[in-house]
């Protein structure tokens, strides 16, 4: 009997997104306790396919890999990241993001915690402190509070 626990199957229900991340944790931890991670990607493949539920077999038997690169282990867990990675849409995040305000008894910290969150999935660039900054003045219920937010400069300290 091993000394390691084997990976559970890939869910393809709920968040896969998320089900793919533990699941591939799971499974590297597999290959290292096993003492797998240095063996050929035709075996690392066959392990992972064993693995991946009835389902994930199924999805990647659609994926288009060309057949050459089908013993490709990196190609393969790349392709399975792409299908389990829900696909965004720039404008609706943002669109949700910019809709995020402070509701009554929130706290600022648990909004400025809902933002942060959110910011991450609008491909802003390396503008999210600053975007994040005037959500955070924008969206804030207390008028006095937000008038003192907006006289102070230096504001983007506490929000990054």
């Amino acid at each position: 009997m091993a000394a390691f626990n084997i990976p559970y199957k890939l869910s393809l229900e709920g968040n896969v997104a998320q089900n793919w991340k533990i699941f591939i944790q799971q499974f590297e931890i597999y290959l290292i306790a096993a003492k797998k991670e240095a063996k050929a990607d035709k075996i690392k493949i066959s392990l992972l396919l064993n693995f991946v539920s009835e389902e994930a077999v199924g999805a990647y038997n659609t994926f288009t890999i060309a057949e050459e690169n089908r013993d490709k282990y990196a190609l393969i867990l790349q392709a399975f990241e792409n299908y389990c990675k829900p696909k965004k849409n720039q404008i609706i995040e943002r669109y949700k993001f910019n809709k995020l305000k402070q509701q009554d008894g929130e706290t600022i910290e648990h909004v400025l915690t809902s933002l942060k969150k959110a910011v991450k999935n609008c491909e802003y660039e390396g503008q999210e402190k600053s975007i994040l900054r005037d959500r955070v003045v924008y969206g804030i219920k207390d008028a006095t509070l937000r008038e003192k937010l907006l006289e102070t400069d230096k504001l983007i300290r506490g929000v990054g």
